[in-house]
């Protein structure tokens, strides 16, 4: 199952606060699940996705390397405190 894009979509010139959105929020699919393994089946399908798009960015990475012409910079974007020790956990 893919996640729905029209759960995330906010009318043009509506003003939004994140306080008003659900943070343990799954897909409409998954809530007819047990609460618990709603999550784990989101959480394995995101794993899936997250696998599938990293080999497509490796994939774009070493063309870009093989070209010798273009290069790629990457910014990752942590929640809370992820990286400001200098440390980043995988």
């Amino acid at each position: 199952m893919l996640i729905d894009a029209e759960d995330f979509k906010v009318q043009t010139g509506k003003k939004i606060s994140l306080k008003d959105y659900d943070s343990s929020w799954i897909p409409k699919w998954a809530e007819k699940c047990e609460e618990k393994e709603g999550k784990k089946v989101v959480k394995e399908q995101a794993s899936a996705i997250l696998k599938e798009n990293l080999k497509k960015l490796v994939d774009m990475q070493e063309l870009l390397w093989a070209s010798n012409t273009y290069s790629m910079l990457i910014i990752l974007q942590g929640m809370d405190s992820a990286g400001k020790d200098g440390t980043i956990s995988m």
